[in-house]
This record gives structure tokens, C-alpha cells and sequence, in this order.
């Protein structure tokens, strides 16, 4: 049983051929075809970095620091960036945002632009951290800050402004006139203070009469220039100067303050005149000379002297302060060259 078969399958089944003929040629194994990845694509942040615009605060959120500074340099001078850091990172970092994934995985960037009428990722500009209305609800709180006598806390809030004023981007010219005039009111209310507090912190009597007379002249709000010539006339008062006593209480009626201190500076007034308006302390303070007060060394300026004024604050220094960081925003350069600040979008 189950011998060996004795023909081929192929045979038992009658299925040869004989095709007389070339043999085919053998298929050529192809090699497997390569393997191409796409182009990476460009993020967001080097299309804000490459749109033509002219506002340093744009590179800013780019991430692009080093091309945002020159522009800061040439449109105002700005030659000391420290103190600018928290508001490169929070304008970074406000542009960008982090969505969670999966666990141990880094969360994917995703990058948030402005409102726009025709979006386009060529010309799409980042979303901003700053604005208008946020610097005018600091600036009511650097108000309240001055009006309770906390001075060193008002002073940070004002230079917070002033900072803060040249990364706001505005879509009116009008609106550019409002940021213009939160810099001018941040810039005499930082250096104002400046003088309150060098008066509180000297035991000088003859210095604090001067940086009190000065501080008397500074242009702040109504509110808050009848507490300076309070505090000028109090304080000249008690050293017997009678003369500069009475003129800083006349300059109060003026401003028709409350009953309590309109009462105040009509009794000063009688005291004065009674002792003949003698000056006990002589001072360097000339009031029928129009005058302001150099930002460095708070000593008046008085008109027709010799000036220079800061590259981005526009604060008053003596020519000696030349080239020197301003001792007032801290960032600009006194004497310096600058094109003016930009808050308008405009490409270049």
C-alpha cells in the first residue's frame, strides 16, 4: 500500500505544455520607492517677526528681543533695557498661548493674533498684553496712592505708566494725543515725588525747604497742589521764614481750598506779617523766576539757563547730566537723539 508514484502530478493530469519560444525575461525587483517628509511649516511667530511694522512691541511678542531694541533706541533714545525686562516677558508671553496634552508630553504653542477685517497669516500681528484703558485705571490708583501719602508706592505706578506707554498700540491719532499726555502726567508726578521723598529722607532743614518750595511747583492735578503748598508753607512756617511762609499761604487761598485750610493760611499770613516777613533760613528759591527742576540733581532750572531734556520723558536736566540714563524714567538718555514714539500700526 503507498508505494511511490511512479509519474508526476502534472503528468497524471494531462496539464504539460511544450511552447516552443524565448523564455521570458525575469521581473527586476524594484527597490521600495524613498521615504520624503514634508517641509516643516513657519510658525506664527516668524511671520510677526518678518511683518513689515514698525512697532517694537510686535517683535517684541515675536520673540524677535533683538530687533525690537534698536527700534526702541532710535524712536526714543532708550539706552537702558533692564528695567523694560518684566515687560518684554509679559508681552512674550501674553502672545502665546499653552494648550495641555497628553501626560509627559510638552504642551503644543498656540499663537494668538489681533483682530483683524481680512485675516491673512502674511500680515497677521500679534495679540497685545497693554492697552489704553488699563494704563487710566493705573493711573486712578497711582492718584489714590498720592493722595494717602504712600509716595513710594505712587512713584512705582507712575514710572509703571510711563513704561507701559511705549508697547499700547492705538488705532487713532486722537488716541496717540491721550497716551502723549498719561506720559507727561506719569513723568511730572515721578519727578515730583522723587523730591518728596529726598525731603523725607534728609535731616538738611535748609534742603528740605528747597525740595518743599520745589515740590510746591510742580504741575500736578488740583486735587493734590494745595497738599504741597501745605506742606511747603507748614514746614517754612516752623523754621521762621516767615517770607516764604506767606507766600506759599497766599498761592493756597488762591487754589480756594477747604474752610480748615483756607483758616490755616489766613492765620500763617497774619503771623507772617506781624514779624515782618523775615527769613530766617536763606534758600535758593526764586519765585517771580519761572523755573523748573532738573531731574538729577533737583535744583531749579530757571528760564532763559541752559537745558536738556530726556529722549523719551522729556524731564529737564542741567547740561552736565549729558548722555547720562534719566534718573526720572530710568530708560531714556538726557540729550539724546530720538525719531518720537510710535503707537500706530504703519508698516515700514
Amino acid at each position: 500500500l503507498g508505494g511511490a508514484p511512479s509519474t508526476t502530478v502534472n503528468e497524471a493530469w494531462d496539464i504539460d505544455l511544450e511552447i516552443e519560444g524565448e523564455d521570458f525575461p525575469e521581473e527586476e525587483e524594484t527597490p521600495a520607492a524613498g521615504i520624503f517628509f514634508p517641509t516643516a511649516g513657519r510658525s506664527f511667530a516668524q511671520h510677526w517677526a518678518e511683518n513689515p511694522s514698525s512697532l517694537a512691541v510686535d517683535q517684541i511678542a515675536a520673540g524677535s528681543f533683538e530687533a525690537a531694541m534698536p527700534l526702541l533706541r532710535r524712536q526714543c533714545g532708550i539706552q537702558c533695557f533692564a528695567p523694560l525686562k518684566p515687560y518684554f516677558m509679559a508681552i512674550y508671553a501674553g502672545a502665546t498661548g499653552a494648550l495641555p496634552g497628553l501626560p509627559l508630553l510638552p504642551s503644543p504653542l498656540s499663537y494668538i493674533n489681533r483682530p483683524s477685517d481680512s485675516f491673512s497669516r502674511r500680515h497677521a500681528l500679534p495679540a497685545l498684553c497693554t492697552s489704553l484703558q488699563l494704563l487710566q485705571d493705573r493711573l486712578k490708583v497711582a492718584y489714590n496712592c498720592t493722595t494717602e501719602g504712600r509716595f513710594l508706592e505712587a512713584q512705582t505706578h507712575f514710572r509703571h505708566i510711563m513704561h507701559s506707554v511705549l508697547f499700547v498700540v492705538v488705532e487713532e491719532k486722537a488716541t496717540v494725543g491721550e497716551l502723549k499726555e498719561l506720559l507727561t502726567i506719569s513723568r511730572e508726578y515721578t519727578a515730583a515725588l522723587a523730591l518728596q521723598l529726598k525731603m523725607k529722607a534728609t535731616a538738611d532743614v535748609k534742603q528740605q525747604l528747597e525740595l518743599a518750595a520745589y515740590f510746591a511747583h510742580c504741575s500736578l492735578q488740583p486735587a493734590h497742589l494745595p497738599l504741597t503748598l501745605g506742606v511747603a508753607m507748614s514746614l517754612a512756617f516752623k523754621v521762621k521764614n516767615y517770607k516764604h511762609a506767606c507766600i506759599f499761604a497766599k498761592r493756597l487761598l488762591e487754589l480756594n481750598p477747604g474752610s480748615k485750610a483756607a483758616t490755616q493760611a489766613s492765620k500763617v499770613i497774619v503771623m507772617a506779617e506781624k514779624n515782618g516777613n523775615s527769613t530766617a533760613q536763606e534758600i535758593e528759591y526764586d519765585e517771580k523766576n519761572p523755573f523748573v527742576v532738573c531731574g538729577g540733581s533737583h535744583t531749579p532750572i530757571y528760564r532763559g539757563t541752559e537745558q536738556l531734556r530726556c529722549s523719551f520723558c522729556y524731564q529737564p536736566f542741567l547740561p552736565r547730566f549729558k548722555d547720562k540714563a534719566c534718573a526720572v524714567c530710568l530708560i531714556g538718555t538726557v540729550g539724546g537723539d530720538a525719531s518720537g514714539m510710535v503707537n500706530m500700526y504703519q508698516p515700514s
